[in-house]
């Protein structure tokens, strides 16, 4: 993708417990329970960028697809997409480490030849900006392998059963996947073409900071490397799709800035366990005194909630539903900026400072899909991928 693209999220850095693959997640307390094959928690998006991609894109995800990167769901996209999540994740994600098959495959996933282009290296032309074919190759290439291990979907929890791709029926779904990426990165790229007239491609300095974000989730940079590689993408496939998702990010944020509430809050918050009242009440008087200048050193030091503790407390963004019921009634009370009295849940006492708040996702979705169906209405789009239509 072109480097000016997403932050995926930006690619708002993703939220380190979205990236990485291989690393387990702590149980976050504060999250509503739900039930999950792996956890009693809801993990969360904070898609640290955004902090999780504005990156959090508002194109509609191939999940069949982006389940194989282990997202996010991150995200990604929380950033966009999603973690500086945006709205939902983008069309292209960074892939962090291969996914483990819950189900042992009974043979080597099949390699099958990619989709054929008419015009050589470019998958398709949106408004005079091409679509890399290397990059949908890269990314159908992981789908095709992803489509044929059974594995468990990130974002429900429910079995994916694998496909046959040899089979006629397994060969309609990858094209199905195949065409539905397309025309997502069709989409993305509208978007890049909209940042670039309007001063909204991704920096350096924002690219670099995800690519970091990554980097330090995956357990150094040498890992994610290496994760990446093993997915079948390199490293400057990466950049460009990273680049994409803050290009993403940049964009979302400016298109929705003014859709209003329903809201998502962006807080941090300490954890002390119930028989620490007499503490709890403590940080919060000095907090609210010095407004908040050293609550992320007394999440470090104090807080139960690991997770968070070690990011200063740091709880990215979240909307109605996502949290139990005591903090989300005290968190949305709370103006930007103010430190709540300690809060009591089943966990402890909480004690909690917003520190913004963003239209919530499906606002922007809404405001991005209508966006969208506007920029192809008017839009020159060329592609010259042969997908077969079986």
């Amino acid at each position: 993708m072109p480097d000016n693209v997403n932050d995926h999220q930006e690619l708002e850095p993703a939220a380190a417990d979205q990236v990485g693959g291989s690393t387990t997640p702590n149980p976050r307390p504060v999250r509503r329970p739900r039930p999950a094959p792996s956890s009693g928690y809801v993990p969360g998006r904070r898609s640290r960028s955004e902090k999780s991609s504005g990156m959090n894109a508002i194109i509609v995800p191939i999940i069949a697809l982006v389940a194989l990167l282990a997202l996010l769901g991150a995200l990604l996209f929380d950033h966009f997409h999603k973690s500086n999540t945006a709205a939902t994740p983008p069309a292209v994600t960074v892939p962090t480490a291969a996914p483990s098959a819950t189900v042992a495959p009974t043979a080597t996933p099949v390699v099958l030849a990619p989709p054929a282009t008419t015009k050589a290296g470019v998958a398709a032309v949106v408004n005079g900006e091409p679509v890399p074919m290397s990059i949908f190759v890269a990314e159908t290439n992981a789908g095709a392998k992803q489509m044929q291990l059974a594995h468990t979907d990130p974002n429900t929890g429910a079995m994916v059963p694998a496909v046959n791709i040899t089979t006629a029926a397994g060969k309609k779904a990858l094209h199905q996947s195949e065409t539905a990426l397309l025309n997502n990165l069709v989409d993305t790229y509208l978007v890049v073409g909209y940042a670039r007239q309007h001063n909204l491609l991704a920096t350096k300095a924002q690219v670099n900071a995800a690519i970091a974000s990554y980097n330090t989730s995956a357990g150094g940079a040498a890992a994610f490397e290496a994760n990446v590689k093993k997915q079948g993408f390199t490293m400057a496939q990466v950049n460009e799709i990273v680049s994409t998702q803050v290009t993403f990010s940049n964009v979302t944020k400016v298109l929705t800035k003014n859709t209003p509430c329903p809201c998502d809050l962006h807080a941090r918050h300490i954890l002390l366990a119930t028989k620490d009242k007499t503490l709890a009440d403590k940080l919060a008087k000095e907090l609210q005194a010095n407004g908040g200048k050293t609550f992320a050193a007394d999440a470090k030091k104090y807080s139960t909630d690991t997770g968070s503790g070690k990011l200063g407390g740091d709880l990215g963004y979240f909307g109605k539903g996502q949290m139990v019921p005591e903090f989300e009634k005290a968190a949305y009370a709370l103006k930007i900026g103010k430190v709540s009295n300690p809060v009591k849940s089943q966990y402890g006492w909480h004690i909690i400072q917003v520190l913004g708040q963003r239209p919530s996702q499906a606002s922007q979705q809404a405001v991005m899909s209508k966006w969208l169906a506007a920029q192809h209405k008017q839009a020159v789009i060329k592609k010259y991928v042969q997908i077969p239509s079986n």
